[in-house]
């Protein structure tokens, strides 16, 4: 459990530290007076930072839950190719394929057990898929 909340605290952190990354500085208008930036409006600020706090939280525990399927060809896999991956499964999911159809796509990528570690740990990312990947994972025993 300790390195499940390390792993999540790490990528959070890590997510924190890409946004504020992102930030852009303007340089000062010609007479030394800085620039104004025009942003685009969220419906606050807070809403906006929650919601990619939340996004990069969904993608760490997706990540941890993908890699305890999966730990010897994930090791040394970026986070962002294992979280990238589950959201296109969950997209193709939602969308109504099968989880066959998904696990035929998805090996185009990966090799068959990580892909299996993938689908599996789908429901962390799109928990109303749940009962269409366990029944899978279910016909598969």
């Amino acid at each position: 459990m300790d390195h499940t909340r390390t792993a999540v605290v790490t990528v959070l952190v890590a997510a924190g530290l890409l946004l504020a990354g992102c930030s852009s500085s303007t340089p000062p208008k010609a007479d030394g007076r800085p620039a104004t930036v025009s942003r685009p409006s969220a419906s606050s600020p807070d809403e906006t930072s929650d919601a990619a706090r939340k996004s990069a939280a969904e993608d760490a525990g997706y990540v941890v839950q993908a890699r305890k399927g999966d730990p010897s060809d994930f090791t040394n896999t970026d986070a962002s190719i294992i979280s990238s991956a589950g959201r296109d499964i969950c997209k193709m999911l939602n969308a109504g394929q099968t989880v066959e159809a998904v696990v035929t796509r998805t090996q185009q990528d990966f090799n068959d057990q990580a892909t299996g570690a993938l689908v599996g740990a789908a429901p962390a990312l799109c928990p109303g898929q749940a009962d269409k990947v366990n029944a899978w994972i279910a016909s598969l025993k």
